[in-house]
């Protein structure tokens, strides 16, 4: 899936009343919570709002209402971001508890609120509340029943498996097991505890659960859902499109199960049978949040015009949505039109709050600063990128490119340390890093510090030894380090030193030597030179020689072939 949002495991219920529940014709709760499992966030905030104007005493509506942000935030987490969806879903938590306080769903709205923010003991303290109002001894006035307890345990749990920072499987699984015992025949415990399983990589007892939500309710295609995702996850991909087509058996307009198999396809290569799922999907689901994600997954399978047009007709409907232009910055980027990028990650910077930030949009804003010209900005938005992120180190990489770029080779060579000396600490294998002693390696050529580039361009040929443009240039810089002069300073005399780099060079091109002809007759001139000094005037004539067959009007090899011919006694 793409690095650019999350793909959530939100699953559409009763499907067949969808149509019906998005025209409003039915303006109760589970029409409501349709709405919310379909994508249809707009449409079921609407719903939400006219059943709680009808009974503003009833809780639940408001737990519901809650987590209809929070599930909008999980469907789409590039353009929302968390602490302002908890908000939002913390305002109905809060009013629901003031006008039904022995309703326990609210209590378990704050503690996700608490949890999805890391803060576990607030969450555990709202956890306790709500089952505080369990009956029990010390609560003989509680009339709630077993099946609405039952589904107060499956709701933490949910919170316990879906929170971003703080998740708790354990935990999870312990409140699934006592819902059981209250509501044994409920299938969303073993869906839910399933997802326990899944969240732990225990395959086995999470088939075991989607299997007996199955059996408990053999109409619904969420097992299917399930059991597909989860093959998926095992890279068996064509069994997972086997589940999906299962569940669209028993429910052709599942719009989940299309999402699904876009994923699967693509992530088979198979991109334009993927695009064909993804628009059923994007059809059934009729929605913005909709949109944005199937232009979002065009740009995953690069196709970025299309992707544009998905998102342009998003501002079409919804021009207000500043994520659209951060969207358009990374397609148009990718699609090479920097200028246009330019001008929507501009304007995103200009109309956002820092807090709705990611560190994608600095990297993006930095490189395409550095593709328009402008690298001194470029590298300000790199160390932003790199601050927010350290563990993303090829911003070093492309800030030290963006130095270089402005000659500033010394400070190039010093962000390529840095990310060395970081990927050394962490044990990094230098087989993923060696180019980057390669461009070390260059930017100290470029400021003369001759010892230091050679060492660089050493280190990577010890780590890949056909590594050609390396060996070239560890053998010019093992040249410029040779030059001696003789006892009466006279005379500069090679040592040689050169000399087996150059040698190097020609074995490693001989299977290429087109297309390395320059560097070629680089290493013929040095080593024809080098005999020639050493009054080897045999090899040199064949250097020479070498040098001819690539380029007959070379003056200066045919001129040096009619000077030693006389001088080659073989």
């Amino acid at each position: 899936m793409s690095k650019l949002f999350k793909k959530p495991l939100s699953v559409l219920l009763g499907i067949a009343l969808f149509c019906f529940a998005y025209q409003v014709k039915s303006q109760d709760l589970f029409a409501a919570r349709n709405l919310t499992a379909g994508e249809q966030f707009e449409a079921a905030a609407k719903v939400f709002k006219t059943i709680i104007e009808k009974e503003p005493n009833n809780g639940t509506y408001y737990y519901y209402y809650g987590d209809n942000f929070l599930k909008t935030y999980f469907a789409d987490t590039l353009s929302n971001t968390i602490k302002e969806m908890t908000d939002a879903a913390l305002v109905y938590y809060t009013k629901g508890l003031e006008v039904d306080p022995n309703n326990p769903l609210n209590n378990v709205g704050k503690g996700k609120v608490a949890l999805y923010n890391g803060d576990v003991n607030t969450a555990k303290i709202e956890f306790d509340n709500a089952q505080a109002k369990f009956p029990s001894k010390t609560n003989k006035a509680s009339k709630l029943s077993k099946i609405d307890q039952a589904i107060t345990l499956i709701c933490i749990a949910e919170a316990y498996i879906n929170a971003p920072k703080k998740k708790d499987i354990n935990q999870a699984i312990t409140f699934l097991d006592k819902a059981t015992l209250l509501n044994p025949k409920n299938p969303e415990i073993y869906l839910v505890k399933g997802d326990a399983y899944m969240e732990n990589n225990d395959g086995t007892n999470a088939i075991f659960n989607y299997k007996k939500a199955e059996e408990l309710d053999p109409k619904s295609p969420k097992a299917k859902l399930r059991i597909g995702q989860l093959r998926y996850r095992t890279k068996n991909y064509q069994e997972a499109q086997e589940y999906y087509k299962e569940a669209l058996l028993i429910d052709s307009t599942y719009a989940p199960a299309y999402l699904e198999l876009g994923v699967t396809f693509a992530k088979a290569g198979q991109n334009e049978v993927a695009k064909k799922y993804y628009k059923k999907y994007l059809d059934l689901s009729n929605n913005v949040t909709a949109k944005v994600k199937y232009a979002l997954v065009l740009y995953d399978l690069k196709d970025y015009a299309e992707a544009i047009d998905q998102f342009n007709e998003v501002i079409a409907l919804d021009s207000s949505r500043n994520d659209i232009n951060r969207a358009l910055a990374f397609c148009y980027y990718e699609d090479k039109k920097y200028d246009t990028a330019l001008f929507y990650i501009t304007k995103f910077f200009s109309k956002t709050n820092p807090e709705k930030t990611i560190n994608l949009d600095y990297v993006y804003y930095a490189r395409i600063l550095a593709k328009s010209t402008m690298d001194s900005l470029a590298v300000i938005q790199y160390k932003i990128a790199f601050e927010k992120d350290s563990t993303n180190t090829d911003m070093l990489s492309e800030m030290a490119t963006s130095y270089a770029k402005m000659k500033k080779y010394q400070d190039a060579a010093d962000v390529l340390n840095e990310k060395i000396n970081i990927l050394k600490k962490i044990n990094t294998d230098p087989a993923t890093y060696y180019p980057d002693y390669y461009n070390l390696g260059k930017y100290y050529y470029n400021i003369a510090n001759w010892e230091k580039a050679d060492t660089a361009f050493g280190m990577a040929i010890s780590i890949e030894p056909n590594f050609i443009q390396a060996i070239r240039l560890k053998a010019v810089t093992q040249n410029l380090l040779d030059p001696d002069v003789d006892e009466n300073n006279k005379t500069i005399l090679i040592k040689g030193k050169a000399k087996p780099y150059f040698e190097m060079l020609l074995q490693k091109t001989e299977q290429d030597s087109v297309k390395f002809v320059i560097y070629r007759k680089e290493a013929f001139s040095y080593l024809a030179y080098y005999y020639l000094l050493y009054k080897d005037f045999c090899n040199s004539i064949a250097y020479w020689e070498k040098i001819v067959a690539v380029d007959p009007q070379n003056e200066k090899a045919l001129g040096a072939i009619k000077d030693l011919k006389g001088k080659c006694k073989k």
